[in-house]
C-alpha cells in the first residue's frame, strides 16, 4: 500500500493554505463545521502572511481554492472527465465536483465500521461510469470487489466481480480502457468487462500493494513490478492474454495452450527503489520516471531519456514525488520535502531543460484538460494555469 500511504502522507505535511474564497461545493449538511474550519485556516494563514494571490510562482486562478471536499476529507487522487472532477476522499468516498456550478455529490461511500483505514483503494472513470477498487471494511470482507457506479449518480453501485479470496485479497490499482477494466488483485493483474462477469487473469505478479500502477496503451497493459528486493522495472502484457499459475512458482505463468509466458520488459534503466509510471498516455506516449530522469516510449521504439527533473537550486533533492502527469506534450510533477518545501514543476517533453516552477506548493495529485490544471492539497482542489 505504498502509493496511497505516500499520497496521504504528503497531504499531512503540506502547509495549510488560505482559502480566501469559500467553495460553493459546500453542501448544507455539515456547513457550520466546514465554515468554522475554513475560517480558522484563513485566520491562521493571514497571521503567517500566507497570501496565495501574491505568492511567487503560484500561477493559480484568481478564485484560489476552487473546490473543497464536502466533508473536508483528504483528497488522495483526482480525475477529470468532461466538465467534472472526481476524487477519492480519505479513502472512504468517491466524490464528483462540477467545474461549472461547483456543486459536489458523493457517488460511492464505504460502509461498515471503518476499521479499515482506506476501503476505497483506487478508482477510474470513463464517459459513463466510475470503477472502484473496493477493499471494504475489515468487518465486511464479503463486499470486496470491483464496483461500477453511474457518473450521474443514478442507481446503486453494481459489483462487476469479486476478489478470488475475500478473506485474503482485495482490488488495489485499477484502470479502464474501452469495455474492459483492468485491476491488480491477489498478486495478479486481472481483466473484467465493464458489464461484469468472470474476471480473466492476465498475468501473475510476484508482489502486492497499491503502489503497482496500471496503464493501457496499444492493446498492452503497462505496469511497474519489483524484479528483486530493491529495484523496479516497467513491463507490459498483451490485453486478452490468459495466464494460469505455474506449477514451479516461477514468474509469472503460462499462456493459453501451455506456452511459457512472461511479461515484456519495457524499461532499460532500473529504478533504484521504485519507478513512477505516468498517470495517462499522452500524444501516443507512455511516460515514467526513474529517480530524477523522465523517460517515454511510443510502444514501438526503445525508451528515450528526456530530461533530468532535479531542480538546479535543490541539487540534494532526489526523486520525483507521488505523481507524474503528462498533458499535451508537457510533463508536470511534484518534488520537495518537509524542510525545503514542496514545489510543482513543468517541462515540455521535446525541449531541453530541467523544468520550471509552476507553483510554489505541492499537491497529492494533479489532473487537467486543455484549459486548466487542478491540483489537490489536503481537502482543497486548486485551479492553475498550465
Amino acid at each position: 500500500m505504498k502509493m496511497l500511504a505516500r499520497s496521504l502522507g504528503t497531504l499531512s505535511i503540506l502547509p495549510i493554505l488560505a482559502c480566501s474564497s469559500k467553495s460553493a461545493a459546500d453542501s448544507k449538511d455539515g456547513g457550520t463545521k466546514r465554515d468554522a474550519a475554513l475560517s480558522d485556516k484563513n485566520a491562521s494563514d493571514a497571521a503567517r502572511g500566507n497570501d496565495l494571490a501574491n505568492a511567487p510562482d503560484r500561477q493559480t486562478d484568481a478564485s484560489t481554492a476552487y473546490l473543497t471536499d464536502p466533508d473536508l476529507g483528504l483528497i488522495g487522487r483526482i480525475e477529470i472527465q468532461g466538465r467534472n472532477l472526481y476524487w477519492n476522499s480519505s479513502g472512504r468516498r468517491l466524490v464528483k465536483g462540477s467545474l461549472d456550478d461547483l456543486t459536489t455529490k458523493v457517488l460511492f461511500e464505504a460502509s461498515g465500521k471503518y476499521t479499515s483505514s482506506m476501503p476505497i483503494m483506487d478508482f477510474a472513470v470513463d464517459s459513463t461510469y466510475a470503477y472502484v477498487a473496493y477493499a471494504a471494511d475489515n468487518t465486511e470482507y464479503e463486499k470486496r470487489g470491483v464496483y461500477r457506479v453511474a457518473l450521474d449518480g443514478s442507481g446503486a453501485p453494481f459489483r462487476l466481480t469479486s476478489s478470488p479470496d475475500l478473506n485474503e485479497a482485495h482490488p488495489e490499482s485499477i484502470t479502464v480502457a474501452g469495455d474492459d477494466v483492468f485491476y491488480h488483485d491477489a498478486n495478479a493483474i486481472r481483466q473484467v468487462k465493464t458489464t461484469g462477469g468472470v474476471a480473466r487473469t492476465l498475468i501473475e505478479v510476484p508482489r502486492s500493494g497499491s503502489d503497482l500502477r496500471l496503464l493501457v496503451h496499444q492493446d498492452y497493459v503497462y505496469f511497474t513490478m519489483e524484479s528483486d528486493l530493491l529495484a523496479e522495472d516497467v513491463y507490459r502484457v498483451p490485453v486478452g492474454a490468459s495466464v494460469p499459475a505455474t506449477a514451479d512458482g516461477g514468474l509469472p505463468g503460462r499462456m493459453d495452450g501451455g506456452a511459457p509466458a512472461a511479461p515484456e520488459k519495457v524499461s532499460t534503466v532500473r529504478g533504484g527503489v521504485s519507478i513512477l509510471l505516468g498517470r495517462r498516455v499522452d500524444q501516443g506516449f507512455v511516460y515514467w520516471a526513474t529517480g530524477n530522469i523522465v523517460y517515454r516510449t511510443d510502444g514501438r521504439s526503445p525508451p528515450k531519456a528526456l530530461f533530468d527533473a532535479r531542480d538546479p537550486s535543490r541539487e540534494k533533492e532526489t526523486g520525483i514525488g507521488d505523481w507524474l502527469f503528462p498533458l499535451d506534450g508537457v510533463i508536470y510533477w511534484g518534488q520537495g520535502n518537509p524542510s525545503s518545501g514542496w514545489r510543482t514543476y513543468k517541462q515540455p517533453a521535446d525541449e531541453t531543460g530541467r523544468g520550471t516552477v509552476l507553483a510554489d506548493m505541492g499537491f497529492s495529485d494533479l489532473t487537467g484538460d486543455a484549459d486548466y490544471l487542478y491540483g489537490a492539497s489536503e481537502s482543497v482542489i486548486w485551479r492553475l494555469m498550465p
